[in-house]
């Protein structure tokens, strides 16, 4: 008789196919599917406001590579405390094209900081847009009329050389604030809680000292062809410059928020 040798099958392994790698735990194929609901995501929708601080960026950029000797004298006369650089003030002075840019720069930046400050402290509720709308024709309104008041009252008193410098100042620190703002303007658009709050007031310290910086230089500009007493010129900023325009915010805001 022929023995028969029982040989013992051993399972075989596809190696032709996936079927190793689907044999794993961290791939349950075969069972039960299994079902799970998340909400949708809630999109903040600040492309717009992301493109408009992109193009004030650029703006910036577009300025300094194609005016950089206006760029760089700008900074540069404005840290100067007693303005004395008289030929520098007067190339910045005939550049008219890079002067109008960067006035429109700071009517743009002032306007998304104030609609950012204002939609931040919850004062008003009205549509973010027409908030900076709002904001950036104040502001336009403001120094439009401050430059013709300037002018009037130096031909006016006949100081046209003191209306003019401290006009030519005014306008200087108006443009470097709104370079200044640029981050800011950033971190408080995409930001919330504490990081806007920090940013708020960083903010607010950098716009009081660059108000206070401008004021001094002023007073200090304006005395070598005027005769003014320091109490004096306080007065006058009080009564003519600050009074007026948180009047004319309290006022605007006021009306902003009944109408509409």
């Amino acid at each position: 008789m022929a023995r028969v040798t029982a040989k013992a099958s051993l399972p075989k392994i596809d190696t032709s196919t996936f079927a190793t790698i689907l044999a794993t735990q961290y791939l349950p194929f075969g069972k039960e599917v299994e079902f799970k609901l998340q909400k949708d995501h809630q999109a903040n929708k600040k492309e717009e406001l992301f493109y408009m601080l992109a193009t004030a960026l650029l703006l910036v950029g577009f300025v300094k590579i194609v005016f950089p000797k206006y760029f760089n004298n700008m900074f540069s006369l404005f840290f100067q405390t007693t303005l004395r650089s008289k030929q520098t003030r007067e190339q910045l002075l005939q550049n008219k094209l890079a002067s109008l840019l960067m006035n429109m720069l700071f009517i743009a930046s002032g306007g998304i900081y104030i609609a950012l400050v204002v939609k931040l402290r919850g004062w008003v509720s009205v549509d973010f847009w027409w908030l900076i709308a709002y904001a950036s024709a104040i502001l336009a309104i403001i120094y439009t009329t401050k430059y013709l008041f300037l002018q009037f009252s130096g031909w006016v008193f006949n100081t046209k050389e003191a209306a003019q410098t401290y006009t030519f100042i005014v306008f200087l620190s108006n443009k470097i604030m709104a370079v200044a703002l640029l981050p800011f303007l950033i971190l408080l658009s995409f930001n919330n809680g504490q990081i806007a709050e920090i940013t708020y007031t960083i903010s607010i310290f950098l716009i009081a000292g660059m108000l206070l910086y401008r004021y001094l230089v002023s007073l200090s500009s304006v005395r070598k062809d005027l005769s003014i007493n320091p109490l004096h010129f306080f007065l006058y900023l009080c009564t003519i410059e600050i009074l007026p325009l948180l009047i004319i915010y309290k006022a605007a805001f006021n009306y902003i928020g009944t109408s509409i």
